[in-house]
């Protein structure tokens, strides 16, 4: 870590990557999750890559095989323009590929740029993971960085300690067994360490009181959902819609919710149900 700290960045990928000759930025030739692009799944649904070359993108193959694989969502966890001796280098847009391929063909792309080789914060850690076990809800999820093993391990083993509870212990060991080399170095464990600190620390949150109206359970929900949660949920209690919801969809075959502000301090919420029966009721 001190040599590659001291090393311009400009010439890490020539002096250690092998730079055109990186073997992780060409066609992969090997045992492979996705042919030809150096990859494994961590998880049932959980896919660790490198980063694709335009090779990969050549008559969509990558697009196929994704899809094949049910990869609704690709994250890309390299900052822009970095490693660009690599393989095939980077394209105008500062990626080696061009993301739009990607959101063209109905994949989802998400770019959490992260420094090579270091950790970062707790909370930019839960801002990721919170997006990605979103994805998980909808299918498979494929994340990279340059070679898909430091911040992908490392993200990958944060998703699990949310998913799954783990210790950041068990959580590197795990992708580590998966893929190994992953995880590479001590400021990535350190972040994992942190997050755990946070999640034991903050996660769990109880009342000390209870709620005397719906407004103040909607408020006090609103400081601990996700924000992917608070888009859906922050006007209307959780339980309250998801109940509601599964309830009318029992009897409609379409359901749709719509807040409307009635006063300054009231929201009324609007259903349209479509069905045998086309129904349409505000509370």
């Amino acid at each position: 870590m001190m040599i590659l700290s001291l090393t311009p960045d400009d010439s890490k990928c020539r002096l250690y990557c092998k730079g055109r000759a990186c073997r992780f930025c060409n066609v992969y030739v090997g045992t492979s999750a996705i042919p030809g692009l150096y990859s494994t799944w961590i998880t049932d649904d959980i896919l660790a890559m490198a980063r694709p070359q335009p090779a990969h993108f050549e008559n969509d193959g990558i697009i196929r095989l994704l899809k094949e694989n049910k990869v609704i969502a690709v994250f890309n966890l390299e900052e822009s323009g970095e490693h660009p001796s690599c393989g095939s280098g980077n394209l105008a847009g500062g990626f080696s590929y061009d993301p739009e391929r990607l959101m063209r063909n109905d994949i989802f792309y998400y770019n959490f740029p992260l420094p090579d080789f270091e950790g970062c914060t707790p909370e930019r850690l839960v801002d990721i993971v919170t997006v990605m076990i979103y994805e998980l809800t909808r299918g498979k999820v494929a994340v990279h960085c340059h070679a898909g093993h430091g911040r992908t391990g490392m993200v990958i083993a944060a998703c699990l300690m949310l998913l799954r509870g783990m210790t950041p212990r068990e959580a590197v060991d795990f992708v580590r067994q998966k893929r190994p080399g992953s995880v590479q170095s001590s400021d990535q464990v350190e972040a994992l360490h942190s997050l755990h600190v946070l999640l034991f620390n903050d996660a769990s949150v109880v009342p000390q009181s209870p709620f005397r109206s719906i407004s103040e359970y909607v408020e006090f929900t609103g400081r601990v959902l996700p924000r992917m949660d608070m888009r859906r949920y922050g006007k209307v209690p959780k339980p309250l819609f998801v109940g509601f919801i599964a309830l009318l969809r029992k009897f409609f075959t379409g359901v749709v919710l719509r807040p409307q502000l009635h006063t300054e301090n009231t929201w009324r919420f609007q259903f349209d149900c479509s069905g045998p029966t086309d129904f349409k009721y505000v509370i």
